[in-house]
């Protein structure tokens, strides 16, 4: 009676054993489809928007599988909206007007479009051959060629496809401008840069000059006001430090304005300005 008792006991042990491992076993099978099933629906959903009352619609997409395991990533106007790996494509919702795309591996490359409401863009990034890593480039292509490369790519992982406005309680927060001019083989006269076409700054070589501006989701212009009509356009959307270099080389040559990346600009105005306190120490002595 007691074996037959510890058999039957036995019995369920290894029945209740079976039936765990086979439930374990059908959640890790379903899961999978499951997820598979809605990253279809999200490609799905992707490819098929409609474009949202007064707003753009662009799709970046990267067909080529050369350089496939490395990730490019994408900005626009200065914000992260997506990387992109080889036959992937990301997307964004915008505000109709001038748009800056960044796309950035071992370059930078820069594709300004002017975007109309109700219109879908469709971009196509570039892969080229590298020194170290794949360099990129940013190309727009037309509705029937756009249609064609996202039908053979698939939506990314990582994509942020609205890029939104910056938001009322940013407006006030300030971003530094740092402007500077370095010293080698420059034209020896003042340059006079205008922001937004009412604060002027005088620039000499090797000087630096910081200038606060509040956030905005609107591109400031800074410009020298010669017969060239030297401008340039800088995002202010992001609470970082901005830095622009000015250069004059010779009275026959257009002035340059240009924002450079933080960590070139951090390097030239450091050395520029222990030259410029050089310079007033030995003026105030």
């Amino acid at each position: 009676m007691i074996i037959f008792i510890l058999t039957r006991y036995n019995e369920n042990i290894f029945r209740n054993y079976y039936k765990t491992i086979f439930l374990i076993l059908w959640i890790s099978s379903v899961q999978p489809i499951k997820a598979q099933k809605a990253a279809s629906e999200m490609d799905a959903e992707a490819r098929n928007i409609d474009v949202p009352l007064g707003k753009s619609l662009v799709y970046i997409m990267r067909p080529s599988s050369s350089g496939f395991a490395i990730k490019m990533t994408v900005e626009c106007d200065y914000k992260y909206i997506g990387s992109i790996k080889a036959k992937r494509f990301i997307y964004t919702i915008l505000d109709p007007g001038k748009h800056k795309f960044l796309s950035r591996s071992e370059n930078d490359f820069e594709l300004e479009l002017t975007l109309e409401a109700g219109k879908t863009y469709y971009i196509k990034q570039l892969v080229k051959l590298g020194v170290v890593v794949a360099r990129t480039k940013l190309q727009i292509v037309d509705e029937i060629e756009g249609k064609s490369i996202l039908s053979k790519c698939k939506l990314s992982k990582d994509n942020l496809p609205i890029v939104s406005d910056i938001n009322e309680r940013d407006t006030h927060k300030k971003v530094t401008l740092v402007f500077y001019r370095r010293g080698k083989k420059q034209y020896e006269i003042p340059m006079t840069v205008s922001i937004n076409d009412s604060v002027l700054i005088t620039m000499v070589p090797n000087s630096v000059i910081e200038y606060e501006v509040e956030m905005s989701s609107k591109p400031i212009n800074i410009c020298y006001n010669d017969e060239f009509q030297t401008c340039t356009e800088v995002w202010i959307n992001a609470t970082n430090t901005k830095y622009i270099e000015c250069s004059i080389y010779s009275s026959d040559k257009s002035p340059e304005i240009s924002e450079v990346k933080v960590e070139v600009g951090e390097f030239y105005s450091k050395q520029v300005k222990h030259r410029q306190e050089k310079r007033e120490n030995k003026v105030s002595k």
